[in-house]
């Protein structure tokens, strides 16, 4: 028996589900009142100009677009002295980004083991090991949701020299990223268009690698793109377009992406409001100084089936929600649901 993704095998039994008041709160996107995942209009401006423009179809480079490349790269470290330490190459979304970065460690390092968090990103273990890569994995989190960073360093304390740790979106304006990178001999960092530009199936991402040993650009350059080429050859133009172009003259796109970015903060505090109108333990209030699209809620595996079973609310196994899929007139069914399961 072969078993299938967790979270699509899950989304598809959503779409299954006939109950008219079902609530997916599975897979990262974000949605707007009316349950629709829009399409930016700085993003729609964007193509409308490239349409105008009609630059040819024509094959790009193994490395993709090198406009879109540089821009990323200056976007995610800033002002960094690390950007002139850097070397990025356009990939399929992040998830491409990874399992390049995986196959590079693979090609490099063989014998290093990748520490990934629990809990983590689900797709985290199977790009580091579909490389052939051994998984290791630190605590992230205590029962309350926070940070264990003593119970971190205990786990990590087993790690050996060329093991690689892998972070995810360890600060949300970047600066955490920057400092690791600026102390960090050697780094990698995967990154992606889905989520802040709403380019989610274009798939647009890249790979950096960062290294002071400035003479070995050109040769991490060849073997990124000797294992593209080994894989899907080069990334699709279009969302790399959109995404340069929007960098190129991003004032619009901010201003647009912060009032997505408020919403999300208005859903946060109206569901930590509803549970906390509703007499929902300490743990559960967390959500309200949360940031991101996604919250962990403190339901176990059997309490999160129960929510899928008898409220038709979908969350992951391990209690990850979407906050950001979310609507305003959703929140008294999930924060009922919530109390229901809990004061059993």
């Amino acid at each position: 028996v072969i078993n299938g993704d967790p979270l699509w095998a899950l989304l598809g039994r959503f779409r299954a589900d006939q109950r008219k008041n079902k609530i997916d709160l599975l897979v990262g996107v974000y949605r707007d009142e009316h349950g629709n995942t829009p399409v930016m209009k700085t993003v729609q401006d964007a193509e409308i100009h490239l349409a105008h423009e009609a630059h040819s179809k024509a094959y790009g480079m193994l490395s993709g677009n090198a406009s879109f490349n540089q821009k990323m790269a200056k976007f995610v470290l800033g002002d960094s002295p690390s950007l002139k330490d850097q070397c990025t190459i356009q990939t399929v979304g992040a998830s491409g980004a990874l399992r390049l970065i995986a196959d590079l460690i693979s090609t490099l390092s063989p014998d290093s083991t990748v520490w990934i968090s629990d809990p983590g990103y689900i797709n985290h273990r199977p790009l580091m090991e579909g490389a052939g890569l051994t998984v290791n994995t630190y605590p992230w989190q205590n029962k309350n949701g926070q940070l264990d960073i003593d119970a971190c360093f205990a786990a990590l304390e087993k790690a050996k020299e060329g093991d690689v740790l892998l972070l995810h979106d360890p600060d949300t304006d970047a600066a955490g990223l920057r400092l690791i990178i600026e102390d960090a001999d050697f780094a990698f960092i995967a990154a992606s268009c889905s989520k802040n530009m709403g380019l989610y199936n274009e798939r647009t991402g890249i790979a950096t690698v960062v290294t002071t040993n400035h003479e070995r650009h050109a040769d991490i350059q060849t073997l990124l793109e000797t294992i593209t080429r080994a894989n899907y050859s080069m990334p699709p133009n279009h969302g790399a377009a959109v995404a340069s172009y929007l960098l190129d003259k991003p004032d619009a796109w901010l201003v647009e992406l912060a009032s997505y970015r408020s919403r999300v903060d208005t859903i946060r505090q109206a569901l930590g409001a509803a549970l906390q109108d509703r007499g929902a333990p300490a743990e559960f209030l967390d959500i309200s100084h949360q940031k991101g699209m996604f919250s962990l809620l403190p339901l176990t595996k059997n309490q999160m089936l129960i929510l899928q079973d008898e409220f038709a609310i979908y969350g992951m196994p391990n209690g990850r929600i979407n906050i950001a899929g979310l609507k305003m007139t959703e929140i008294p069914q999930l924060a009922d649901a919530i109390m229901s399961i809990i004061s059993r």
